[in-house]
């Protein structure tokens, strides 16, 4: 280990009892076996697939019945799982084997959009309008012909896409994605960093895709990986998020087959990402969605080296964009919003770690060109919230990055 990370094991386990804002992978308490649900609702056999979240605080999902006959709808429930309607499919789409799989959504336009296989699809995103619960085929996108794959698996929307108009993102498995305007003009491929991606889901204010399937993890045996890319460089950047593992299913949690990242008011600004698995039910929940979180006077904290769980010893923090020459990492088990200025402080600075009980330094590393990488190796045996931040030294006042915030996997 790392200098001073010997001691991260006995300071998670007491660090842990802390109260905290949930992040990254962090259980929000917000779900429900959505399978159980539309089959009370509508009787039949249902497999759940793609899932968003609106702006009303409702989850649309696409969901198709297998008995006792076949039949695909786009299926409304409040935030508590409580059914509210369904809409069935175009009977243009009803020769689908699946249905709409993975969902898009574009909340200024009011609309949600899906698609299945393109020989059913016609090679085109279908365009459902949220407000008047149509579907408004004048508004469906075309799919750019050059795009890989038989179907449109995992979808999203990037409402900053091709200069602000808005984009749309697909994949289909170990395909490439493909980013392609409204009327289906390519804009790009990206490298696909998934083997098998079902699902996707975009924080487009921080430029992140999340490329969600099952496998692609040092954990084995994980069906919900969401592997992150930077869509400025276009490349994956190192961070990866695990989903529950707590449900019932062979693999445990479940195989993912829809995501959405969402953003909205709950006392408080949360950022969640919102998942549609399938296990031994098929289940939609919130879990938190971002690693980065507040203000900063220096660098940029990230994470590396695959996703946080218990007994991963190539976990490591990252700092970018960072003028100092050395940099030191704490950790805590609760976050909070501590101004700390001058002299030993530059101004505009912010302590984002709990201080009733004081933080624990990890270790420090050289910063060059603006960056710097600690290894913290995690233990067995662990689980839980932990957050962390970079103190900067210079020459000057030291500073210090945006807070960091992740849930431990057992």
């Amino acid at each position: 280990m790392s200098p001073n990370c010997t001691a991260l094991a006995t300071t998670v386990a007491v660090l842990l009892c802390g109260s905290a804002t949930a992040q990254l992978g962090a259980s929000t308490g917000l779900g429900f076996d959505a399978k159980a649900a539309v089959s009370r609702a509508l009787g039949g056999t249902w497999g759940i697939h793609g899932v968003v979240r609106t702006v009303g605080s409702t989850y649309w999902l696409s969901a198709r019945r297998s008995a006792p006959t076949p039949l695909a709808r786009m299926i409304e429930f409040t935030e508590a799982g409580i059914y509210l309607r369904s809409v069935d499919l175009p009977a243009a789409l009803s020769g689908s084997a699946t249905g709409f799989l993975d969902l898009a959504y574009d909340a200024a336009g009011g609309a949600i959009y899906g698609s299945c296989e393109h020989a059913v699809a016609g090679r085109q995103l279908w365009a459902f309008r949220i407000l008047n619960r149509v579907f408004d085929t004048t508004s469906n996108v075309p799919v750019p012909a050059n795009a890989p794959g038989s179907t449109v698996r995992g979808l999203t929307y990037d409402r900053f896409g091709d200069g602000g108009r808005g984009s749309f993102l697909c994949v289909d498995g170990n395909s490439a994605i493909t980013e392609f305007d409204r009327s289906g003009g390519l804009r790009r491929f990206l490298t696909n960093p998934h083997a098998n991606a079902t699902a996707l889901a975009i924080d487009d204010s921080r430029r992140l895709l999340w490329v969600f399937g099952p496998g692609g993890s040092s954990r084995t045996g994980v069906g919900v990986v969401g592997i992150a890319v930077d869509l400025v460089t276009g490349i994956s950047n190192g961070q990866c998020v695990l989903g529950d593992d707590g449900l019932l299913g062979n693999p445990p949690g479940g195989n993912v087959t829809g995501a959405e990242f969402s953003d909205y008011e709950h006392d408080h600004t949360v950022y969640r990402l919102v998942l549609a698995t399938s296990a031994l039910s098929d289940h939609v929940y919130e879990q938190g969605g971002r690693f980065a979180f507040g203000a900063r006077c220096g660098g940029r904290i990230g994470f590396t080296g695959d996703a946080a769980y218990a007994g991963n010893a190539a976990w490591a923090v990252t700092l970018d964009g960072s003028t100092a020459t050395a940099a030191f990492l704490l950790i805590a088990g609760a976050s909070s919003t501590t101004p700390i200025g001058g002299p030993v402080f530059d101004v505009n600075c912010l302590i984002h770690l709990a201080l009733v009980t004081p933080p624990t330094l990890l270790g420090g590393a050289s910063v060059s060109a603006g960056r710097a990488q600690l290894g913290v190796p995690i233990p067995s045996g662990i689980s839980g919230e932990v957050y962390l931040q970079w103190i900067e030294a210079s020459a000057g006042p030291l500073r210090s990055s945006d807070g960091g915030g992740v849930f431990v996997r057992p």
